[in-house]
């Protein structure tokens, strides 16, 4: 089961990860990219999303006491390190969308790697749950779908791993 871990990003912390999610996003529509997954944002939630993830991934970077490249374009490498995925989620009392929190994982996902869910309380605060290693969240009785995308593992919150003893 996953402890409670909350990082508060400083105005400068969230400056910067704002800068990465910003340049993200127009590297993306500059090289015409689309959602992988049919997904389609109004450009609100779109840019909002770059800038919300690029954060997450300071704060779990922070979390773990490691660096942060803000890196862009390089889409399969990990967030953090070699083998470190960042995924992030709007914590369910602030997404009028979720009753509950879940880590998504999909099948093309790397096995090898491990993924951490962090939920976005604001702006500025985030909350580092857990992780798992990607070949552990592909459990069938994980898997479902929602309307015409594609299948996805909804891995609960149970499965996760405290985010302190992260190798």
């Amino acid at each position: 089961m996953y402890r409670q871990m909350i990082i508060d990003l400083k105005w400068y912390e969230f400056f910067a990860a704002a800068s990465t999610g910003i340049l993200r996003k127009s590297q993306s529509i500059a090289n015409e990219h689309k959602d992988a997954y049919g997904l389609v944002f109004n450009p609100v939630e779109d840019v909002g999303w770059q800038v919300v993830s690029a954060a997450s991934e300071m704060a779990c970077s922070s979390a773990l006491n490691r660096y942060y490249s803000h890196s862009v374009n390089t889409f399969s490498a990990a967030d953090i390190g070699k083998n470190i995925e960042v995924k992030c989620q709007m914590h369910h009392k602030i997404d009028r969308n979720k009753n509950s929190n879940y880590l998504i994982m999909r099948e093309n996902m790397n096995s090898d790697y491990y993924y951490i869910l962090v939920l976005c309380h604001s702006l500025t605060r985030y909350e580092v749950l857990g992780y798992i290693k990607g070949a552990d969240g592909k459990k069938q009785e994980w898997q479902t779908s929602v309307g015409n995308r594609p299948p996805f593992y909804k891995v609960p919150l149970s499965a996760l791993t405290p985010i302190e003893v992260i190798q």
